[in-house]
């Protein structure tokens, strides 16, 4: 804009690179504390990975080993959850559908939708992400 300089464009780009906070705003701790009803513990965990890295390659055979699992109603890394996806499939079929699977690094999700006949599944995942399957 008027009067801005290189230098004020160059403070623009950083920010955009900036990480986010790590800890609540002091202004902000009673909102998010219910005025002061429920404690704060303050907890930071960073998983993004860098644009040089990725999360574990999936090969189709591994994915297809996973879709076989789920199949048979195998039970991974967030058991209970599990259940309830099968239970909720079952009620809400996603044959010859495309599913939506937001936050995932690991295929099982997007493996159980498989077994249940979705036409594929799509990731949604801020991290790079390398899954070799058609669907």
């Amino acid at each position: 804009g008027a009067g801005s300089t290189d230098a004020d464009a160059d403070e623009d780009e950083d920010e955009d690179d900036a990480a986010p906070p790590t800890t609540i705003p002091p202004e902000l701790c009673d909102a998010y504390s219910h005025g002061g009803t429920f404690p704060i513990y303050q907890y930071y965990f960073d998983a993004t990975s860098s644009p040089l890295e990725s999360y574990k390659p999936y090969s189709r055979d591994v994915i297809s080993q996973l879709v076989e699992g789920a199949g048979r109603r195998m039970v991974y890394y967030y058991q209970k959850t599990d259940e309830w996806l099968y239970q909720a499939l079952r009620d809400h079929p996603v044959e010859g559908q495309s599913v939506l699977i937001v936050g995932s690094n690991i295929p099982w999700y997007e493996s159980i939708c498989l077994a249940y006949k979705a036409k594929h599944c799509i990731t949604l995942e801020y991290n790079a992400l390398s899954y070799d399957h058609p669907d």
